[in-house]
């Protein structure tokens, strides 16, 4: 009788074995069903963000054309102040225009002259100052250096 125990706790332990075998392995099959299917969420809701802002920059490009145009500038006075709202240093706008960095002073005093306002700083508070607000609620102290553009992403509040 001992023998024959001896003989069948093997065949028991692998069966086992195999029962637990598969059951991790249905589970892990499981959690890469769900993985996969919250992977396809997250990128159809990244590109849907994406798609959102896209057309809130180009809605922000086409705010910036419309105030070139109204203060007048030329193509060239255009081309220098976006460089300039960019953050480009008059030498490297320069170099990206094929002119010399005292036209580029030159096109940047005619833009400030044309929108009135005082320099490169006003000049892109002036088109940066309704983008990415902090919260009302998050104090000073605790808001980013950068905050992110904050878009309203359908399914992601």
């Amino acid at each position: 009788m001992f023998l024959e125990l001896i003989d069948i706790v093997p065949v028991v332990l692998i069966q086992v074995d195999m029962i637990l075998v598969t059951r991790i392995t249905r589970q892990q099959h499981a959690d890469k069903l769900t993985l996969v299917r919250d992977l396809d969420e997250a990128r159809t809701q990244s590109e849907r963000c994406r798609s959102e802002a896209r057309l809130y920059f180009d809605g922000h490009g086409m705010t910036i054309d419309n105030e070139f145009a109204r203060w007048g500038l030329a193509v060239a006075d255009r081309e220098v102040a976006l460089l300039l709202i960019k953050g480009f240093s008059h030498k490297e706008i320069g170099e990206i225009q094929g002119v010399s960095e005292r036209t580029v002073l030159e096109q940047a005093r005619a833009v400030y002259t044309k929108s009135g306002l005082s320099g490169r700083a006003t000049l892109s508070a002036h088109f940066l100052k309704d983008v990415s607000l902090p919260r009302a609620d998050t104090p000073i102290t605790d808001a980013p250096q950068m905050p992110p553009v904050r878009l309203k992403c359908k399914g992601r509040e």
